[in-house]
């Protein structure tokens, strides 16, 4: 049995917890047997849930963050110790933090590190607890190669993501193997009742519904999409929009929208639970993000047959990979982003095409299976670059 320890410094849901589960739940029990260190905090409690429904066993710990790193540096050392893993699997949130998982692994003489990068690097200057203006570009370079000369593998979730890392930081094309994110698409299934879908999240009589899922920071660009919400519903009154998510942006958000005078046709549904819910109401799902990785929330819209509007930006073109599978915008483009969502939602039927081609793609190119054993054959060392 060979055990593989996960640890990720994320404080809260989102695309990392999101892999981290999927590889747990994904993985042969008669293999691996996954541990997890994370940090103990409300926001992580349903990551929580679910890595221990799925025969994880969880190592929390609640510290104040940044002064309760060296905590965190003692607690995970701790606990390799104790569980001595064949593997350890880091996963990139906050590289300047996640140094301290590197270094506890070094020290330990953990036999196998791999680490996954998620997102660009310039996502980073946005979250939550040092601004990179703050570090001298010198520092992160020392921080960045110590991290890529523990790591004996380093996964990133895009193209985009490795190029960034080979172009900025030199480290070879055949240390890097790309491993999209995938997803289990027979889980997004459109619901059946949608007309008591609707009326739970207080639609009316024949209006259109705009989504976007995820957490509400400044790289998700939701500022542009409120600004070409107001464009759309300048033109079309039987519009929706419903934001799912939480986070640090969600009452600037709310100002926004009430300042722009769309408020009421805007409904801010905090964490959903139920995502499919949401999804099945959805005529367009639309992202405004100025930076990603790969998205998961992207994967899942298509997966379920919505047509899509997003920003050309990082790992997203390399899911809509043409005109005929959905529709690329310019980042920081309010204007742009309303004129598409105008055109899907004035031509039905090449929004439907557009849905399954894109559908067909994720389910070929994007699946958990896939994504598993892409990783499990990098724990065994058999993986070469792509």
């Amino acid at each position: 049995m060979i055990k593989v320890l996960y640890y990720t410094e994320a404080t809260h849901e989102g695309g990392v917890t999101r892999h981290i589960e999927s590889l747990i739940t994904g993985l042969d029990p008669a293999r691996f047997t996954p541990i997890v260190v994370c940090f103990a905090r409300p926001e992580l409690l349903p990551f929580i849930q679910k890595v221990i429904r799925a025969n994880a066993r969880v190592y929390s710990i609640k510290v104040m963050i940044p002064w309760g790193l060296p905590k965190m540096f003692f607690h995970l050392c701790s606990v390799l110790r104790r569980e001595q893993p064949q593997i350890m699997h880091i996963h990139l949130h906050l590289f300047f933090t996640c140094v301290l998982g590197f270094l506890a692994g070094k020290l330990q003489k953990v036999p196998f590190i791999v680490h996954t990068e998620h997102q660009p690097e310039v996502d980073f200057r946005d979250h939550y607890i040092i601004p990179l203006a703050v570090l001298d570009k010198a520092l992160i370079r020392v921080i960045r190669n110590l991290q890529f000369s523990i790591s004996r593998k380093i996964i990133a979730v895009s193209r985009f993501v490795k190029e960034q890392i080979v172009k900025r930081y030199g480290v070879p094309d055949e240390r890097i193997k790309v491993v999209y994110n995938g997803i289990d698409s027979t889980e997004f299934i459109r619901q059946e009742n949608i007309g008591g879908i609707r009326r739970r999240f207080g639609m009316y009589e024949g209006e259109k519904v705009v989504g976007a899922v995820g957490n509400l920071f400044d790289v998700k660009g939701y500022n542009y999409l409120l600004e070409a919400a107001a464009e759309v519903l300048m033109r079309d009154t039987k519009v929706r929009f419903i934001i799912a998510g939480e986070g640090k942006q969600g009452s600037y958000l709310r100002s926004y929208a009430k300042k722009l005078g769309i408020d009421r046709k805007v409904k801010f549904t905090g964490y959903l639970k139920e995502i499919n819910a949401l999804y099945s109401i959805m005529d367009i799902f639309a992202m405004s993000s100025l930076f990603e990785g790969l998205p998961y929330t992207l994967l899942e819209a298509i997966s379920i047959g919505i047509p899509v509007v997003a920003t050309a930006v990082g790992g997203i073109p390399e899911v809509i990979t043409g005109e005929n599978k959905g529709i690329l915008v310019a980042p920081r483009d309010p204007h742009a982003l309303a004129e598409k969502i105008l055109f899907l939602l004035q031509h039905a039927e090449t929004a439907k095409q557009l849905a399954s081609n894109a559908a067909v793609d994720v389910r070929e190119h994007f699946s958990l299976k896939t994504m598993v054993n892409e990783t499990t054959n990098i724990y065994q060392g058999r993986s070469g670059s792509k």
